[in-house]
């Protein structure tokens, strides 16, 4: 347990005067506990614990011991902590970190039990430490009544699995899917948005029919499905999708995300982040270079200062998602469900979708991607896939079924005020700026055809300006499931044209059917009767149910 390294919790601190003070103060505090305990536990025993406590602070202390937990000893390495990009003796990927589960009391009165816990999570592995704080209980925790230690341990994903517990949300044997009580706090997280939006979901059997829930997307055995769909701007529908699925169907799906958002990539290397050093050096100074020298004119520096306010907040923001979200990126949205990654979500790529695929899962990809999310002004609803097919193939080698799906209702709930556009017409040389710093994030694809081929606008990692209206009811629609073990079955035999005009076909027809499935929505949404917001929202706290929608 956490709660048994007391001392260890201010080994970091001892480092500064005003750190010896603190612990002086803490240690001075214990003593009348400490006094009492050797009134109720003999002397020698009191004693032995001690020892076996400063042993294990020792050895739980010693200079990259949490930092490299797991990891392969190497003799000839520094006691610093392992770079991300280490690798195994036989150069595969450094083995993950066992999960470490730290069970702490917030009233123990004895030891910072609590302070601990905090500090082992903070200084381990990503993802490898789990605390549970048990509210109000003492040091003696596990012995008071009602804590169930195996209880405990299954609502964190640490018991072992029952005849009786419904299938795992992956078939993935290198992916541990979140805990019980990981869901519960992700989906209590969307609870604020959901009184607001009251999402609906529909789906499409194979004979076109469409039914309320999604009881008609395919999952059978063994049989990967591809959940392809649109983007709406900033995504913060995305929860509810991976919530929807959890809770109807058992299946987790797995998201093939920005290298930002998944964790995989930061911004930018050793130089760029030496240049954004001299350009916070710049800002600190609060100075702006004009050409020839000339001075700058009025509220120019105001005007600086404001927009460099909003750029460092706006990377700052995504440098956060970058890092809450970085672990477990090997196989492991949304108000609620930030912690992308860890539900999931690995950088897109076609070696992450061979994985995903090759495992049997549930992928959800997003093929507009950034683009999509970040659309500009006048682009509500609107598709920006590249023309050149990019996933058909490698669904078709799997044999899965590809679900296109549709999704509205957020893009009606603000209007796009500024955009990357925008920002890159920004006078003296902010813009051109600003516009450096966000093509230092990394790219989820090495040459973005949409651009080379297509002619479209650069996919720009600037978020939109936003102004809220009065927010809409979300709709989704899983369209008729398209299976391409069917149409690229061993036996057609097809040549390489004929291969390559149906996976064009194929292409064409996932994007057709979310395009279909936006129109399809933005009309039937008119005959909901509980459409209007202020209405819905009062019927449904006085009900204490969601209302009904259309029917499909």
């Amino acid at each position: 347990r956490a709660a048994a390294a007391g001392a260890g919790a201010g080994a970091d601190a001892l480092a500064s005067p005003a750190g010896l003070a603190a612990a002086a103060e803490e240690l001075a505090r214990l003593f009348p506990a400490l006094g009492q305990l050797s009134s109720i536990i003999p002397r020698d025993t009191l004693a032995h614990r001690l020892n076996v406590l400063a042993e294990g602070c020792a050895s739980v202390n010693a200079p990259g011991a949490l930092e490299r937990l797991g990891a392969s000893p190497d003799p000839s390495s520094s006691s610093g902590p392992e770079p991300p990009s280490a690798k195994s003796p036989r150069g595969d990927r450094k083995p993950k970190p066992p999960r470490v589960l730290a069970i702490v009391s917030d009233a123990d009165a004895l030891i910072p039990s609590a302070d601990e816990g905090a500090r082992l999570k903070r200084r381990m592995p990503r993802s490898c430490c789990v605390v549970e704080t048990l509210e109000g209980a003492s040091h003696a925790a596990l012995q008071e009544a009602g804590v169930d230690l195996v209880n405990i341990m299954r609502e964190n994903g640490f018991g072992p699995r029952r005849a009786t517990d419904p299938d795992p949300l992956s078939k993935d044997p290198k992916f541990v899917p979140p805990s019980t009580k990981e869901l519960k706090v992700a989906f209590e997280g969307l609870n604020g948005l959901r009184s607001v939006v009251s999402p609906v979901f529909f789906s499409t059997r194979d004979d076109g029919s469409v039914v309320p829930g999604l009881s008609a997307v395919p999952f059978e055995e063994g049989r990967p499905v591809l959940l392809v769909g649109n983007h709406q701007t900033i995504a913060p529908d995305l929860g509810f999708i991976i919530e929807a699925f959890i809770k109807e169907r058992g299946v987790l799906p797995r998201g093939l995300a920005h290298p930002v958002v998944a964790g995989g990539g930061g911004f930018g290397g050793g130089a760029n982040r030496a240049a954004a050093a001299d350009d916070e050096k710049k800002d600190a100074d609060g100075s702006l270079e004009m050409p020839f020298g000339l001075p700058p004119p009025p509220g120019a520096l105001e005007l600086l200062t404001q927009v460099r306010g909003m750029a460092d907040a706006v990377a700052a923001s995504a440098r956060d998602a970058a890092e809450t979200s970085s672990a477990d990126t090997d196989g492991g949205a949304g108000p609620g469900l930030s912690q992308f990654s860890r539900f999931g979500a690995v950088p897109v790529s076609g070696k992450n979708l061979y994985k995903l695929l090759a495992a049997g899962e549930c992928v959800l990809l997003f093929p507009g991607g950034v683009r999509e999310a970040f659309k500009r002004k006048g682009e509500k609803y609107a598709l920006f896939w590249p023309s050149k097919p990019e996933f058909v193939r490698m669904a078709a080698r799997h044999g899965a079924v590809i679900v296109p799906f549709a999704a509205v209702g957020a893009e009606d709930g603000f209007d796009v005020v500024a955009d990357a556009d925008d920002v890159s017409k920004l006078p003296f040389g902010v813009g051109d700026a600003l516009m450096a710093r966000a093509r230092d994030v990394p790219s989820a694809r090495a040459v973005d055809t949409r651009v080379t081929r297509d002619g479209q606008a650069e996919e720009a990692f600037v978020q939109p300006l936003i102004v809220p209206r009065v927010p809409e009811r979300y709709y989704f629609k899983f369209g008729k499931p398209i299976y391409t073990d069917e149409l690229f079955s061993k036996k057609k035999k097809l040549d390489d044209d004929a291969e390559a005009l149906l996976v064009d076909e194929t292409y064409a027809a996932c994007r057709a059917g979310v395009e279909d499935g936006i129109d399809w929505l933005l009309v039937r949404r008119s005959g909901d009767p509980f459409r209007d917001t202020p209405g819905r929202v009062i019927w449904e706290a006085a009900s204490g149910k969601q209302a009904p929608t259309f029917t499909p």
